[in-house]
């Protein structure tokens, strides 16, 4: 199957109208300011050949792709097809069991270091690229133990592991519900909280890309409502990939959207093109429910 595209539009949408230089009313002589130069998201991370293996079964077949800079970046596709996949080796999961290999590269840029290089450390990897699960799992301990775990391991003093927490809890919206117990255990939060505190855990160690694999699967629709309104807002500040299967939600909260069909990568393209007019007839039955 041939890809319609290998990368991502890299121009933007033209701003809204009133953003626009205008001529000043009240001097009909002077010139029209210039408007000021729309510049292009940079490529956070370049996959380049990828291919992967669960043993001898290839899960992911040559994709190509780049992946923007505070962007947000959904993957979408029918189960099976290698989404989540493709996410786990972002932050090399597939390391944890015997058997699996990769093919090709991730490049993390700007520094060009290759993620699934068997010289890079997954453990700096999996800090500078965290991921937050389908369900809510947070580790045995208290809240603040749980947004700590990364920042003792990266050996932060206790003053910046204090300031860290209370900032990832802030920017993942759980500050105000939790600061009077952050000694509690975490199981004692709601299954929406409890995946605000895993994202907020993933944001404490200051992450590149964060990584979403169907976030709101397991919660209801007022939990589900108020993690799609915290990733409208970390987009401003870390780049974000997301699988779901939720084409409505891909819709609402993505830039960008990827459609993989049988470990393949068929089409990308800003969000409002797949969703209006999709290149690839296949992407067109997938969206509209004609099949997955």
């Amino acid at each position: 199957m041939s890809t319609a595209y290998s990368e991502l539009p890299a121009n933007p949408p033209p701003m809204p109208s009133e953003q626009r230089a205008r001529p000043t009313e009240h001097r009909p002589t002077a010139a029209a300011e210039t408007p000021a130069p729309v510049v292009a998201p940079a490529i956070k991370a370049e996959v380049r050949d990828l291919s992967f293996y669960y043993g001898n079964v290839r899960a992911l077949k040559n994709i190509n792709l780049q992946f923007l800079e505070r962007q947000v970046t959904a993957i979408i596709g029918p189960s099976g097809c290698g989404k989540s996949t493709l996410l786990r080796c972002f932050n090399r999961m597939h390391d944890l069991y015997p058997g699996n290999r990769y093919e090709g590269q991730i490049l993390l840029q700007p520094d060009g270091v290759n993620i699934v290089s068997p010289d890079v450390d997954p453990i700096e990897m999996r800090m500078r690229i965290s991921m937050v699960f389908q369900k809510p799992n947070p580790f045995p301990k208290s809240i603040f133990e749980n947004v700590a775990f990364g920042l003792r391991l990266r050996g932060e003093d206790k003053a910046t592991i204090n300031a860290k927490i209370e900032q990832a809890l802030r920017s993942a919206a759980l500050w105000d519900e939790v600061k009077d117990r952050l000694h509690q255990p975490a199981y004692k939060l709601s299954g929406g909280q409890q995946q605000r505190l895993c994202i907020a855990r993933s944001l404490a160690t200051d992450p590149e890309i964060l990584l979403l694999d169907e976030p709101t699967s397991a919660l209801d629709p007022v939990a589900t409502s108020k993690i799609e309104e915290l990733v409208a807002e970390l987009r401003d500040h870390v780049t974000i990939i997301v699988v779901t299967h939720n084409m409505q939600q891909a819709a609402r909260i993505s830039d960008y959207t990827v459609f993989l069909y049988i470990g393949e990568l068929v089409e990308v393209d800003r969000t409002e093109h797949i969703f209006k007019n999709p290149a690839n007839k296949l992407t067109q039955s997938y969206i509209t429910g004609s099949f997955g």
